[in-house]
């Protein structure tokens, strides 16, 4: 059988006098109960299946409440008697109404008191007497103990300032990125940035680049990643603020700079002319940070200058190649010429250097130092050979005139 409060006897009692049916606002009126206490205990009496709501349209008012066929049968056996009605009789059962009888427990002692020794009266008042007598001094002692005092309380100060600082300490990693790194645009689209946070509550971060929040990050637990989006040429900070546990907040930052722009060269193509076996400086400027490969030797330049010097000039163009830190490249080829000496020279056929007098005039020029180059003809405009040519053919046409040695000329000259 169930168990009714008085409230829910009342209402019952109230829906068998109305023979099983009746609005809220009735049985409020009736009981004088509050409208939510009569909808409470229609909604007790539902639940112990003694009534239902009968089908109403929402919107037209109240619907009426009806007793089942379970509540009719015992219905009147527990609206029995006055819910109201409390009598002053202390000896009356405080369960009555409740549905279930009910008598109080006899009192008994303790158990912990049961072995304690009786009380006595001494000027009508209770002395308990212990079983164990203590004796207090009425003196304090006569050393205070303030150094055990002190050290106990820097011990626990001590701990608390430890277990605050465990507390509030935060750990930030950052995954995917290095700080100060330059990528080009396409080496950071699509990148992954984590952050793992250790000590604190991720889904407390947020992720700022350049001071303004971004979207598109996913919560892993205490792992936060980003895909980085196309970003604009230049620098750029990335910064996640996680709250602490108990105040403040603790943030890391990573900086980076994105830099699709291939390095400017300060160096011309064509330098001005070298003199032969001389040695040769190629000074210039390069983006700050970059890497140039002059003639296949690497060239750092830290504050944007470089200088490279070369023992003599190169036989050819020189190939210039510079690397900046986002892997852009410049390249392009340099030419050194070479300044070639002036020289005051005499050209002499081979019948003139054959000839004793005009041969002497020449070797005055070059004694006297005006000149310094003497070219002689070994072959003139009519393929007459003017040496001691040792050519088959030369020998078998004829061509060969045998006007001077040309070893003698060379090692006379």
């Amino acid at each position: 059988m169930p168990l009714l409060a008085p409230q829910h006897k009342l209402v019952l009692r109230h829906l068998l006098s109305r023979d099983g049916t009746a609005l809220p606002s009735e049985l409020s009126a009736a009981t004088g109960l509050e409208a939510e206490d009569v909808l409470n205990a229609l909604d007790h009496l539902h639940r112990t299946d003694l009534a239902v709501p009968m089908p109403h349209t929402p919107g037209l008012g109240e619907g009426r409440w009806s007793l089942t066929s379970h509540g009719r049968q015992v219905g009147p056996s527990l609206a029995k008697g006055e819910p109201n009605s409390r009598t002053d009789d202390d000896g009356g059962d405080p369960a009555e109404g409740w549905g279930f009888p009910w008598r109080p427990v006899k009192k008994e002692a303790p158990v912990y008191a049961r072995t304690l020794p009786r009380p006595t009266r001494e000027n009508r008042k209770a002395v308990r007497r212990p079983i164990f007598p203590l004796q207090v001094p009425q003196q304090p002692p006569s050393r205070r103990r303030w150094g055990l005092l002190a050290a106990a309380s820097v011990v626990t100060l001590a701990g608390i300032v430890l277990m605050l600082i465990t507390i509030r300490q935060v750990t930030i990693e950052i995954g995917g990125i290095e700080d100060g790194v330059a990528l080009q645009p396409t080496s950071i689209e699509g990148a992954q940035i984590s952050f793992t946070v250790a000590g604190a509550n991720a889904r407390s971060a947020q992720l700022l680049l350049d001071d303004f929040p971004v979207s598109g990050v996913q919560r892993y637990g205490n792992r936060i990643v980003w895909v980085v989006p196309p970003l604009t040429e230049g620098d750029h900070s990335l910064e996640l603020i996680v709250k602490r546990r108990l105040y403040g907040e603790v943030s890391r930052s990573v900086d980076f700079s994105v830099d699709g722009t291939p390095p400017v060269i300060g160096l011309p193509e064509v330098l001005e002319p070298v003199p032969m076996n001389e040695p040769v400086t190629i000074a210039g400027t390069s983006e700050p940070g970059a890497t140039l490969v002059v003639g296949g030797v690497p060239i750092e330049t830290r504050d944007g200058s470089f200088i490279l010097e070369l023992d003599e000039p190169p036989a050819g163009p020189v190939s210039i190649l510079a690397i900046d830190r986002a892997g852009n490249t410049s390249t392009f080829n340099m030419i050194v010429p070479i300044a070639y000496p002036r020289t005051q020279g005499v050209h002499v056929s081979a019948a003139a250097w054959a000839h004793q007098g005009l041969k002497n005039s020449v070797l005055d020029l070059i004694e006297a130092g005006k000149v310094t180059a003497v070219e002689i003809s070994l072959k003139n405009e009519s393929g007459v050979v003017g040496y001691d040519s040792n050519v088959p053919l030369a020998i078998e046409i004829g061509s060969a005139n045998n006007l001077f040695n040309l070893r003698a000329a060379i090692e006379e000259l």
